[in-house]
């Protein structure tokens, strides 16, 4: 029952993640994703059967999210909800699919640590393939890009690619050519896009990379010191020659426009400085609840989405949804760290999970990610480790 359980699991996680360039580049069909809708539905249902998971969906932090989800869906019902897609499908596809990634992620590591690792990595490589596939012609030619959200989509899913493969290779499931080969294709996706958070959270990939291989010996600290140096020349040559590094310099001056506050630091945040400006003062009128998910683009100056997770909670969820975030993030955050001190034979593990986490969390100064599977995946590998590395996997019992 567990095996057969995990495989429609796996395919889940597979969809849930695949679907966009799936559906544009293969399926062509189903631009909806009613397929994937019902898919939703079916997997919550089937693991409420199942003692492991219920036990999963009731535990912290998995809990922890689940409030905010039944929080945000309690406030948009009485706040209004005004959109193309009807409430019904935003719940289930923007709320409740990540959610599900989130929880049967952490039970697959749970079940089989090694089988969903590299199973998640093949996943990420499977997005990637459909992506050359759907927008080949696109990612050479920035005039012919479809768009800046597929932009975002592709560089924002590729660096998963490598953090799975980096973490295998931890486990010893993939040799190094392949890493050095998944870490040249990433950096070529990403200059090609010009997705600078995407670029800001592969640099902390890899740093943590670095970090969680370096022993406490002089030759072991040189070679960091040595591998640090060079990766910061190639970072800083990239900056330099290349219109992704373009994009970084003239991040300051573009702010300086879009922040009309007298917080200077906001600058450093480019464009996206606005969503802090026009945030914080739609926060101030309506501070304890907010103004309802998704409504900023309706009540601001411009009709654009928040992009950043944070000021999502703040802004549209108000001081309680964002205080259930925070919540969320501290346990997840402690978790890590807990692992780090005191699992000793796996500390490695634990301070790369730790980078993605905090690689995540850069990413959602500029971004929002409530909606989008491809980060519950991580959080839900960084939790399967996290219970793993505290109770023990003979103490977890699977049923």
């Amino acid at each position: 029952m567990q095996t057969r359980l995990s495989k429609i699991n796996y395919l889940y996680i597979f969809f849930a993640i695949v679907w966009v360039p799936f559906q544009k580049g293969v399926l062509i069909i189903d631009g909806r994703a009613r397929f994937l809708l019902f898919f939703t539905v079916l997997i919550f249902i089937i693991n409420l059967n199942d003692r492991m998971s219920r036990h999963l969906i009731i535990s912290k932090p998995i809990l922890v999210w689940g409030l905010l989800i039944i929080f945000s869906v309690v406030n948009i019902y009485f706040k209004g909800f005004v959109s193309e897609t009807s409430i019904l499908e935003f719940i289930i596809l923007q709320l409740i699919l990540p959610f599900n990634v989130l929880f049967l992620t952490t039970r697959e590591i749970i079940v089989n640590k090694l089988k969903t690792v590299s199973l998640i990595y093949k996943v990420f490589l499977m997005h990637l393939i459909f992506s050359i596939i759907s927008f080949g012609t696109s990612l050479l030619d920035p005039s012919l890009r479809q768009s800046d959200s597929f932009v975002n989509i592709l560089a924002l899913n590729v660096i998963f690619l490598l953090f799975f493969a980096i973490l295998g290779y931890h486990h010893k499931l993939f040799k190094s050519k392949i890493i050095f080969l998944i870490f040249l294709i990433t950096t070529l996706i990403i200059i090609l896009t010009q997705t600078r958070k995407a670029f800001g959270a592969l640099v902390i990939f890899i740093i943590f990379a670095l970090l969680s291989k370096l022993k406490f010996t002089i030759l072991n600290f040189f070679s960091f010191i040595v591998s640090l140096m060079i990766f910061y020349m190639a970072v800083n040559y990239l900056i330099e020659n290349t219109d992704l590094g373009k994009r970084f310099q003239e991040i300051e001056t573009v702010g300086q426009k879009a922040n009309t506050s007298d917080t200077e630091v906001l600058n450093f945040l480019g464009d996206r400085a606005y969503f802090y400006v026009e945030g914080w003062e739609l926060f101030v009128n309506s501070p304890i609840t907010g103004i309802g998910l998704t409504n900023f683009i309706h009540k601001s100056q411009f009709s654009i989405t928040i992009h950043s997770e944070y000021m999502v909670h703040l802004v549209e969820n108000g001081i309680i949804g964002f205080v259930i975030f925070l919540i969320f993030i501290i346990i997840l955050g402690k978790g890590l760290i807990r692992n780090i001190r005191n699992n000793k034979e796996e500390t490695s593990y634990y301070i790369f999970l730790l980078g993605g986490f905090i690689g995540v969390l850069f990413i959602c100064f500029t971004a929002w990610i409530y909606s989008f599977p491809q980060y519950f995946v991580l959080f839900g590998v960084a939790i399967g480790y996290i219970k793993l590395g505290d109770l023990g996997k003979n103490k977890i019992k699977i049923k």
